[in-house]
């Protein structure tokens, strides 16, 4: 049975690490709430576990048996959990803290004096045995699209159990601190998709290597930040990974034995490298590894012959892309904005590419070839010079607002003649060729602020 437990030294919520023990010589301050929302003030150590703090509140606030009560903790988004008996509050507040961009000088010992709920709010409340509702199954109307999202689960219901064969996607999204149970998972014969976002896992689910016909798994807005030993080579008829929102540093190597995977999105998580195990997924149609901290894509992205879709958006990308990337003659989308690249002239070499997007880029001189755009973005960049090198009939939006353009080559609209919308806001132009009369099917021109 796989458990959602809290790694004991690192990973888990408010668990310091061994510089913090060593420096744990600071008193901290920390606001605990009770049920009528009256509060007490709390001094400890970062090191105070949950155990110790409801031994505190006991004297506190004169609660003769301390055992019938237990200490939640509510965050921003309002999903809340029972704190472990191992886990320190202090350190949990003092890491959000530092995650808004408080510092040591800002007082940060004395910050749990506030009212800090916009990132979490600790509450001494009686403690109630998790209950199903009474008429949780009568509102389950098909058992075979089941959504359990955000009902405060802790495991999964007892009456699913004698359907689970039945059921072909379930949603149990939003109850954090669940627990998977494998002796369910092991009924779930018929399952296709399953739904865990935002349950607060902070290590893959091990009991889900047991649905073995499993195609959708979405596991976004979790804590898990490595999945070195994560049995993906178990589902192989998994099409589609979402792993988003999560604090993941790395992929496993379990990764590249999923043949039928089409799409895979580990956008806005802890990524300083390039997952080259993603190379080796040839199957991947979809890839979206937006929101790291990537400063290079590999050469070896030439591997992935099949990829119609590449999102790198929001990274630290800078130079040019690789030459590699002109090998995937199948890309019909590619989204680089808020980067730093100053060249994209590989671009050129992608014989399907029907969208790009470049916004917020260094870019300065775009010579293109767009034989099959629809779309093109280069707003936001530095050009100073933008010329179509060949007929681009079938592109219908070019923006190339927020540049230093000048001056637009005399013939450029000669090669645009199904351009409908035609964003030129932003640059120092100070004429429009006169080719422009060619673009029958205009509908929209915008030339502000030059």
């Amino acid at each position: 049975m796989f458990s959602n437990q809290h790694d004991a030294e690192s990973e888990g919520d408010g668990n310091s690490s061994d510089s913090d023990l060593e420096n744990d010589i600071n008193m901290y301050s920390l606001r605990i709430y009770r049920e009528d929302s009256t509060f007490g003030t709390f001094h400890c150590r970062l090191s105070t576990t949950t155990a110790e703090f409801m031994q505190m509140a006991a004297k506190k606030f004169f609660i003769p048996d301390i055992t019938r009560h237990c200490l939640y903790m509510q965050k921003a988004n309002g999903l809340d959990r029972t704190l472990k008996a191992n886990e320190r509050p202090a350190n949990i507040l003092k890491r959000y803290l530092e995650q808004m961009g408080y510092r040591p000088e800002d007082n940060i010992t004395l910050q749990g004096r506030e009212d800090n709920s916009y990132l979490c709010k600790f509450s001494l409340l009686k403690a109630a045995i998790p209950r199903v509702s009474p008429n949780m199954e009568v509102e389950v109307s098909s058992f075979h699209y089941v959504d359990l999202r955000a009902r405060k689960l802790q495991t999964v219901p007892v009456f699913l159990y004698a359907h689970a064969n039945k059921i072909v996607s379930l949603n149990m999204s939003k109850n954090p601190g669940l627990n998977f149970p494998a002796d369910f998972v092991q009924l779930c014969g018929n399952l296709k998709e399953l739904r865990l976002a935002t349950c607060q896992f902070t290590r893959f689910p091990h009991s889900l290597q047991y649905f073995g016909q499993l195609t959708y798994l979405d596991l976004s807005g979790n804590d898990i930040k490595r999945m070195r030993h994560a049995p993906l080579d178990k589902l192989q008829n998994l099409a589609t990974l979402m792993m988003r929102n999560n604090r993941l540093v790395e992929l496993p190597e379990s990764l590249a034995e999923l043949k039928a995977l089409k799409t895979l999105n580990v956008s806005n998580n802890n990524f300083q490298e390039f997952p080259t195990i993603v190379t080796r997924v040839a199957s991947l149609v979809n890839l979206d590894i937006s929101m790291n901290r990537i400063s290079e894509i590999p050469n070896a992205i030439s591997a992935m012959a099949d990829l119609e879709q590449l999102n790198v958006m929001g990274n630290m990308l800078t130079g040019k892309l690789p030459k590699g990337l002109g090998n995937l003659q199948k890309l019909r989308e590619l989204d680089v904005r808020q980067n730093k690249l100053q060249n994209l002239s590989i671009a050129s070499e992608l014989a399907a590419l029907e969208l790009l997007y470049t916004e917020t880029n260094m870019v300065t001189r775009a010579h293109m070839e767009l034989a099959t755009a629809t779309h093109v973005s280069f707003k936001a960049n530095k050009l100073t010079q933008f010329r179509v090198m060949n007929p681009a009939h079938t592109l219908v939006f070019l923006d190339l607002s927020g540049n230093q353009l000048t001056e637009l080559p005399s013939d450029t609209f000669m090669h645009l003649t199904n351009l409908e919308h035609l964003i030129l806001d932003s640059n120092h132009i100070v004429s429009i060729p006169a080719s422009i009369g060619n673009l029958r099917n205009l509908i929209k021109l915008s030339c502000t602020n030059n």
